[in-house]
Parts: C-alpha cells; structure tokens; sequence
C-alpha cells in the first residue's frame, strides 16, 4: 500500500478547470460569428477593385 500514489487532481481545482473551459468554449461560440464576418467583409474591402473589374467590365 505504501507504494501506490495518487495522481488525482482535488475536486476544487478540476471543477475550476473544467469551468474555465466551460467559459472559454462559450466565448468561442458567441464570438466566432463576429469574427467570421469580419473576416468576410475585410476581404471583400481588401479585394473590392478586382470584384468592380469583375462586376463592371466593358
């Protein structure tokens, strides 16, 4: 018996690990849409003169 070791995290700080990630996997969530249309708008701004070439060509 003397040589067994536990290895286990106390129950306080896995239920604080386990909540900031919680958190952290909702902040993600509500965040990624915000970030996925700036994203989206900042490349059609970066490339708005070849969309109008595109778009408007003679």
């Amino acid at each position: 018996m003397a040589g067994k070791a536990t290895t286990q995290a106390p129950d306080d700080l896995s239920g604080a690990y386990r909540a900031v990630w919680r958190w952290h996997f909702y902040a993600g969530v509500f965040v990624m849409p915000v970030l996925m249309l700036l994203a989206l708008t900042g490349g059609l701004y970066l490339f708005k003169d070849e969309i109008d070439g595109a778009l408007y060509r003679d």
